[in-house]
């Protein structure tokens, strides 16, 4: 397994030429996400500004009668919700949308024969694949996130019992609680990382189910987890000077790290020995031995 520089170098290597095309789609991905932002928030703003108008009107000493009172809290709790519902609708969309945003930085890595815009028609043909195999992301972390929860609160209290006990005791106590915090921060994380490859291998293999590619993907990570944790590290350095750029580095900085997963993914495949792009081969299947029967003459 190659390590961190050596796969951000072959994401550049990939990138070569095609910079544009890849900071393109970013951009248009997040003005996309932008105008669904402005969409769901455009009712509450709406409200917020006859909030912000009777506010003015008392300040100024002007009388507020209770309809106009009850009238701009009405409008509020209503547009509150329809910007919830559309919020709600925006997520709907925002996962296939980030589906078919990995889909196509998959196929510009790989060839020359996509655009900046071919996500956007991937959009909704990709809908029902991206959120089935989200959801089975969310069945497989239920358990572990149970577990978690429960480790939290049995080391919260035994922290507690420990410090009734005096002075030495809730020394003792809180050491534990905070080992026990990190053991149990790694091993959730552990579970998480686990699932990273999922949509690489739902989109690599149309013909295996979400589910398949989900069990996939926790079958490939383990003794590769902290391998990706090390890659994601290593691009701290261009985080940082994208902050002097007022955002601007991070259209390519995004790309360039989106890159380089699409690389870490095809470089755990070959580490198992699967070929790039497609699915495992199938168990063969033995023929039946058919028996040549005699001719007569």
């Amino acid at each position: 397994m190659p390590k961190a520089k050596e796969i951000r170098a072959k994401a550049r290597e990939a990138m070569a030429g095609k910079w544009g095309r890849f900071v393109g789609m970013n951009l248009l991905y997040l003005v996309v996400l932008m105008v669904i932002g402005l969409i769901t928030a455009a009712p509450l703003l709406g409200s917020l500004g006859g909030l912000v108008d009777l506010a003015t009107k008392a300040m100024a000493g002007k009388t507020i009668t209770d309809a106009m009172v009850t009238s701009v809290l009405g409008s509020f709790v209503g547009t509150s919700v329809l910007s919830s519902l559309l919020s709600l609708a925006a997520m709907l969309i925002e996962v296939p949308l980030a589906y078919a945003l990995i889909e196509n930085i998959m196929k510009a890595k790989r060839d020359n024969e996509t655009t900046a815009t071919y996500f956007l028609g991937r959009i909704f043909p990709s809908f029902g694949r991206a959120w089935k195999v989200t959801l089975w992301q969310i069945v497989k972390l239920i358990v572990p996130t149970i577990l978690y929860t429960i480790g939290i609160i049995v080391a919260a209290v035994v922290m507690g019992i420990l410090t009734s006990l005096g002075d030495a005791g809730a020394v003792i106590g809180g050491l534990l609680y905070f080992v026990a915090m990190v053991a149990l921060v790694i091993w959730y994380l552990g579970k998480a990382l686990n699932l990273s490859l999922s949509e690489y291998v739902a989109i690599d293999n149309p013909e295996i189910t979400a589910k398949e590619a989900v069990e996939k993907s926790i079958e490939l990570m383990p003794g590769y987890r902290w391998k990706l944790i090390c890659l994601s590290l290593s691009f701290i350095g261009w985080a940082i000077l994208c902050c002097f750029t007022f955002g601007i580095g991070n259209l390519f900085l995004t790309p360039y790290m989106s890159v380089a997963s699409v690389v870490f993914y095809e470089e755990v495949l070959k580490a198992h020995g699967q070929t790039v792009g497609t699915a495992p081969a199938a168990e063969p299947v033995a023929e039946p031995v058919v028996e040549e029967q005699p001719t007569q003459e």
